[in-house]
Parts: C-alpha cells; structure tokens; sequence
C-alpha cells in the first residue's frame, strides 16, 4: 500500500464508512472485511494461495544457496535475486531438479568473480596443469632415414673356357717355332646389355674354336719361286695361331 502523507482529519465515521480530509481534500474510507481465514478458505483467493506457494518454495531453495555465500559479501539484494530466479522457473513449470541446477550454476559464477577480485589470494593452478608441467616434454626430431645407394643390377661375369690347352699346332717349314696357346677371355656385361635374369656369377663359356693341325709334311711345290714356299706368308683359312 501507498504511505500516506500529511495530517489526517477525522470527519465522522458511520459504520464501516470513514470520512476524513488529507491535505484539504476530503476521503472516503470502507473498512475491510477480509480475514486470514477467509483468504485461506475463499475459492476467489485460490490464484492468491498457488502463488504464495511458489514463492515459498522458491525462498526456500534460493536461501540454501545463498548460505553459501561468504558473510562479508552477503546483501539482501543477492538473496531476492537468487528467489527471483527460482519463481520464474517454477511459474514455467520446470521441476525442482532443473532449478537447482540453474542456481547452482548461479552461485558458482557469484563466487569465481569473487576470487578473481581478491588482491590478496593466492595463484592457483588446478592438478591436471601441475602434473602435465612436472614430467619431462618429449624432445621430437625429424627423423633420419637411413642412407641407402641406388640399386646396382648383379654383375654377369662371362668367364672362356681358362686355361684350356688347345692342339699343338706345327707350322711349316720356314715358319715361327710351334707355341702351345690357350685362350682366356674374361668380360663383365651390365644386366640391361646382356638381358640376363638376375643371377650372380653366371658363368658363359665361349664356343671353343679349335685350328686344323698342319700337316707333319710340307706340300710338294711345283713352282720355284719363294713367295710360293709353304711357310712364307703362309696361313691356311678356318685356322689361326693363338700365342
């Protein structure tokens, strides 16, 4: 209700009816025939009664609340806000469940700004941080490959026929002494030349070409000229001479 202000001036009262004049001007005032009881029991007051119900509810989950708070930082204003809170929420028809999770969500935020506006506390580092900073940071380095050559393709090593005697071979008269010959031939091909599968120390003998054997007698000669004499400038076809 509105305070009154200035001198009141009784008139005359009849009955329920008062008449007064404040401030020069005259009022009429009807006294009131509502009682506890009847407001407990009136249907008319029924809205009345489901809302004084909510807000006692909601006063009653905020001040549990608000007991958290330190007693220094403590105001009125805090806990209407707190009830506030919780009235809307049950007037939304949220469960009680869902309202104290608002404010304890409230009250937690309340209190981090209260620690963070304290000159005097102390640094605070949660455990997770602490025990992440004591053990020793993995040092990474690029790794290194190992080195490793260009595949070389396997050498093909053709090897003649070593150290093979071939026939003693008796030149004619006039010719060089006879010499035992042989032939050794040893030449190594790449993979990619020779066409090879890659088999190591693949060995290829040559074909042995073998030189007809002069025979023990020289041919008669039916001219007497020198350039004609077996011997000089002499070498039968299909054979040669290895020394």
């Amino acid at each position: 209700m509105a305070k009154q202000t200035g001198p009141v001036i009784w008139e005359k009262t009849i009955d329920p009816v008062s008449f007064y004049k404040r401030c020069g001007v005259g009022c009429v005032r009807m006294k009131s025939n509502l009682t506890a009881e009847r407001w407990r029991s009136d249907p008319v007051f029924a809205g009345s009664r489901k809302s004084a119900a909510r807000l006692a509810l909601a006063a009653k989950l905020a001040s549990a609340f608000y007991q958290r708070i330190p007693q220094q930082h403590r105001s009125y204003p805090h806990y209407k806000q707190l009830v506030g809170v919780a009235q809307h929420m049950l007037c939304k028809e949220y469960d009680i469940q869902q309202v104290n999770k608002v404010l304890q969500f409230t009250i937690s935020r309340y209190l981090r700004k209260l620690e963070a506006a304290n000159p005097n506390r102390k640094p605070l580092r949660s455990p997770f941080a602490a025990t992440l900073s004591l053990k020793t940071k993995p040092v990474f380095t690029k790794p290194v490959l190992p080195q490793t050559a260009a595949p070389q393709p396997p050498a093909v090593t053709v090897i003649g026929a070593a150290f093979n005697q071939w026939p003693v071979i008796i030149p004619p008269r006039g010719s060089p002494p006879a010499i035992t010959g042989h032939i050794q031939t040893t030449g190594t091909f790449a993979q990619p030349l020779c066409h090879l599968p890659p088999m190591e120390g693949l060995v290829m003998p040559k074909t042995r070409q073998i030189g007809a054997p002069f025979p023990k007698t020289a041919p008669k000669t039916l001219g007497k000229h020198q350039g004609n004499i077996p011997g000089n400038n002499f070498q039968p076809s299909g054979s040669f001479i290895v020394p």
